[in-house]
C-alpha cells in the first residue's frame, strides 16, 4: 500500500507599504533644524519630561529618547521629499530593528507630529 504524501499549501505572504526605492530622497541639510524645532516643540507639549536625541542619515530621521544618559531608540521617520509626508518605523527591541507601521490615522504616511503621537506608547 502506497502512503500518500501530505499536501502542504504554503501561505502567501503579503507585504504592505512602499518599496524602499520609491521616492527615496536624502533629507536636505537645510531642513535639519526645522525638523528638530518642530519635533522638540511638539514633544514639550505632549510629554515635557521626555528628552529626545534626533539624528539624520540619508533619507531617515532617527528619534531616540534619552534615559539615564543612554539613547533608547523609539522610531525612524522616512523622508519622501515633502516635509509634511513621512513614513514611520518603530524600533522593536525583540529583534533590534525598525519595523514599518501605520500612523494612528491608518495611513502609511503622516506628519512629524503624528509620528511623536504614535510613539506615545513609549512615554
Amino acid at each position: 500500500m502506497k502512503i500518500p504524501k501530505p499536501r502542504i499549501k504554503l501561505a502567501t505572504t503579503y507585504v504592505w507599504g512602499f518599496p524602499p526605492e520609491s521616492d527615496t530622497i536624502k533629507i536636505p541639510k537645510e531642513l535639519y533644524e526645522i525638523i528638530k524645532a518642530r519635533l522638540f516643540k511638539h514633544i514639550t507639549s505632549i510629554a515635557p519630561r521626555i528628552k529626545l536625541n534626533i539624528r539624520f542619515r540619508a533619507e531617515f530621521c532617527y528619534i531616540d529618547s534619552i534615559e539615564d544618559g543612554h539613547n533608547m531608540p523609539l522610531c525612524r521617520l522616512h523622508y519622501y521629499g515633502d516635509i509634511e509626508s513621512w513614513g514611520l518605523g518603530f524600533y522593536t527591541y525583540s529583534n533590534e530593528k525598525y519595523t514599518d507601521c501605520m500612523f494612528a490615522s491608518g495611513s502609511l504616511r503622516g506628519s512629524l507630529e503624528g509620528a511623536l503621537d504614535a510613539c506615545r506608547i513609549y512615554f
